[in-house]
């Protein structure tokens, strides 16, 4: 009864026991390397020699002169971010008219020029990349067991006894105990437990008995990583139907992600003349706050659209989730005479969004900023 009942179980037990063993720094050793990363960053090794492993971080544009870091390993993650460990201090070549003394490990973004540290410690580095992809993949895990239930191919969970619930843990690697504990909270907490819709109970039995059945499959981590929820993509494809009728999106404005694009405008002229003082540096922040402005505007419309009982303001809900999935953000060219008139009625609505003044934060959650983490950092929103 309980090899048969809890088997797709196990099967994330067996996916997860190798878990811990995932590094996010991978090492990568560079030769005859040029690469630009961005406005503020420059890796290169000419002068190091053909047989050198170490090449060198150029610091350009932010001073009147630039400078370098050693490095002696490097690796990319998920194409976002540039990872890297800081090498010797004896500089064998200088393009450099200043010699700056780092150690440790840096990470830097490629798209976003300002988000870069230095001076870490590899638990930091871990730490700042490691639970995000813990968060996805425990969080599709669940969807994956959720989807298997709700199919009839599981009709009830059990869990060993012994695994007792205690705090949610993300950060640093986990051991089978944590990923269990994990998996247990997200489901007690989840829309079908609580609704008394998911069977879950917890028995005591032997693990080895049911790990030798030969019905449990491994399909890898990459494929619960990526695994996306039914629920999810059916309402996926009705949000994004209706948004394309209703002209909240259009078809041929796509970003490289694939998601539809909502324009930001951002009115120099206005934001100088009430006297704004380098409000450049707070772009990223306002755009960032607009995209969100925009969600909660359509979130609440699709609410009295659907006439659904959620919540209306920045909640996570189905909604949401999907909201956050399909749309993205461009800063767009700002707009002249009746286009700007035009576009302002749009912004009422959510479709468009105008940065012509000090923009007041919204309040995030830690699920949802988690949320738009994994986002940013994996192309992921999984169904929480």
């Amino acid at each position: 009864m309980i090899k048969k009942n809890s088997k797709y179980l196990f099967l994330f037990i067996l996916v997860f026991g190798i878990l811990y063993t995932y590094i996010i720094i991978g090492e990568e050793y560079i030769r005859n390397t040029y690469m630009y990363i961005n406005k503020y960053y420059i890796l290169s090794n000419f002068g190091w020699g053909n047989n050198s492993s170490s090449i060198f971080l150029k610091i350009v544009n932010k001073e009147t002169y630039n400078n370098c870091i050693v490095v002696k390993k490097i690796s990319d993650y998920e194409d976002k971010y540039l990872i890297g460990e800081v090498g010797t201090d004896k500089y064998a070549y200088l393009d450099c008219k200043k010699e700056l003394k780092y150690k440790g490990y840096f990470y830097i973004n490629y798209d976003n020029k300002n988000e870069a540290k230095f001076n870490l410690t590899k638990e930091e580095i871990k730490n700042k990349f490691l639970y995000i992809f813990h968060f996805i993949l425990i969080k599709n895990i669940c969807n994956y067991i959720l989807d298997k239930y709700k199919s009839k191919k599981i009709n009830f969970l059990y869990f060993n006894k012994n695994i007792k619930n205690e705090k949610f843990k993300l950060s640093d690697e986990l051991n089978l105990d944590d990923v269990l504990r994990n998996i247990i909270i997200s489901l007690i907490n989840s829309e079908e437990y609580l609704s008394q819709n998911l069977n879950i109970d917890f028995k005591k039995f032997d693990i080895n008995e049911i790990i030798s059945d030969k019905i449990i499959e491994d399909k890898g981590i990459s494929f619960y990583f990526y695994y996306d929820s039914i629920k999810k993509q059916d309402f996926k494809s009705k949000i994004e139907k209706d948004l394309l009728e209703l002209g909240y999106i259009d078809k041929n404005k796509k970003n490289t992600d694939n998601r539809y694009t909502l324009p930001i405008y951002i009115d120099d002229e206005q934001l100088e003349k009430i006297g704004i003082k380098n409000y450049q540096d707070y772009l990223i922040n306002w755009i960032s706050i607009g995209y969100l402005k925009m969600l909660i505007k359509i979130h609440d419309f699709l609410i009295n659209y659907y006439n659904l009982t959620l919540e209306k303001g920045l909640k996570i809900d189905d909604v949401m989730l999907v909201l956050i999935d399909i749309l993205d953000t461009e800063v767009k060219e700002f707009p002249q005479g009746l286009k700007k008139s035009i576009e302002v009625g749009k912004e009422t609505s959510g479709k468009c969004f105008f940065i012509n003044k000090i923009i007041q934060p919204v309040s995030l959650t830690p699920e949802l900023t988690l949320l738009l983490q994994g986002k940013d950092a994996y192309n992921i929103v999984p169904r929480i």
